[in-house]
């Protein structure tokens, strides 16, 4: 498994939660629009506004959650890391250790 705290910043990741955070706010904007132009004679701008506004907050409500997974999971592997010390190579017993110890 590769440690995200050695790969750098995922730009990538990034650049898709910020679309996801604007396209859900303009998707909101949206509804909001179109409830407020809503009216018994058009009343088809209920349905819309009713669409965008739903859609707006459940984007949102996913982007956040993203968000909330990516900082959750750096510090995760902060604290992992810092755990124990660095890990040392081990050696392997001589024939002098060996016969010191009865094993040979």
């Amino acid at each position: 498994m590769s440690d995200p705290t050695r790969q750098g910043v995922p730009w990538g990741r990034l650049f898709r939660l910020t679309l996801r955070f604007f396209g859900g706010s303009f998707l909101g904007f949206l509804g909001w629009l179109a409830w407020s132009y809503a009216s018994l004679d058009a009343f088809g701008f209920y349905f819309f506004g009713i669409l965008g506004l739903w859609g707006g907050l459940i984007v949102l409500v996913r982007a956040s959650v993203e968000l909330i997974q990516i900082l959750i999971g750096s510090g995760q592997w902060r604290r992992y890391r810092r755990l124990g010390r660095k890990p040392k190579a081990d050696t392997m017993a001589k024939e002098h250790d060996l016969t010191q110890l009865g094993r040979r």
